[in-house]
């Protein structure tokens, strides 16, 4: 019988060489770290899916509250919202019997009277939580976005929770973000969470579209730095891609909402603009 001079085979993470007959067995540090990394991978794949779960029952339990009776609310209506940006001093309110929602502190600016307000995990600080939770105006409905755990975990210390202590008032609602920043844009307020674009302006938008007006203006969405109030040296030039995408998303959902820059700045030339003299 011919003896087989040399073989191999593999037994778990071992590698076996026969040569001339003797054997010798070599464990596989590459294969051990493949099968481990596909462990973990799978690990955080089923975690993820479960925070995912989480997060959908929670929007089942929390949107129907909160936003079904706000579809189709201002259908043919004419809604502004006032953002931070600094270009909020030039703007003169002309529009009469709009509807009016701002966003985190831009209900400081006392024009107006907002029917809307919406603050977020992603945006809160202690400034602009006394700032809204102190805001009453005539009317104003407030609704404060949540984050999940997942997504918070990645962004905390910069973005903390919103005390349970300042939404412990029963008139204020609650909505959820997704996960994590997908882009995508909610449709359908009462069964998805909202699209977390990183800023709370996007969340506003959903929910003013949510309501479908016949106008929207954009009011202090400068897509620059620094706010109107003079507390904030923040960068939101990196807003602007968000604001492509959420066009061509409305003119594909809502190709009949017309939406308008009231004293553009960065958003100069994406939507229909209007200058006011200053």
């Amino acid at each position: 019988m011919k003896m087989k001079i040399f073989s191999k085979e593999k037994q778990g993470f071992y590698s076996v060489y026969k040569i001339l007959g003797i054997k010798i067995k070599i464990f596989s540090l590459k294969r051990f770290l493949k099968k481990q990394t596909q462990f973990f991978e799978q690990t955080e794949k089923l975690a993820q899916e479960i925070i995912n779960l989480k997060t959908m029952i929670r929007v089942q339990t929390v949107h129907s509250a909160s936003f079904a009776p706000y579809q189709n609310k201002h259908l043919g209506q004419t809604i502004t919202l006032i953002a931070s940006g600094p270009s909020v001093k030039q703007f003169k309110p002309f529009i009469k019997d709009s509807v009016y929602v701002a966003v985190n502190n831009s209900c400081s600016y006392d024009q107006v009277d907002f029917d809307y307000l919406f603050l977020q995990e992603q945006h809160h600080d202690a400034q602009k939580n006394v700032i809204a939770n102190k805001y009453k105006g005539k009317k104003c409905q407030k609704f404060y976005g949540i984050l999940p755990e997942n997504r918070l975990k990645t962004v905390y210390p910069y973005i903390k929770l919103i005390p349970q202590g300042d939404i412990k008032d029963q008139t204020i609602k609650r909505y959820y973000l997704e996960d994590k920043v997908s882009h995508q844009f909610a449709s359908d307020l009462i069964t998805q969470p909202i699209g977390d674009f990183q800023g709370t302006v996007f969340s506003a938008m959903q929910f003013i579209f949510w309501t479908h007006p016949k106008t929207i203006y954009l009011v202090g969405c400068d897509c620059g730095t620094g706010n109107f109030t003079g507390t904030m040296a923040g960068d939101c030039s990196v807003q602007k891609d968000s604001w492509i995408a959420l066009k061509k998303w409305a003119e594909e959902t809502y190709p009949d909402v017309e939406i308008i820059s009231v004293n553009p700045v960065g958003l100069k030339g994406l939507f229909k603009d209007l200058y006011q003299e200053k």
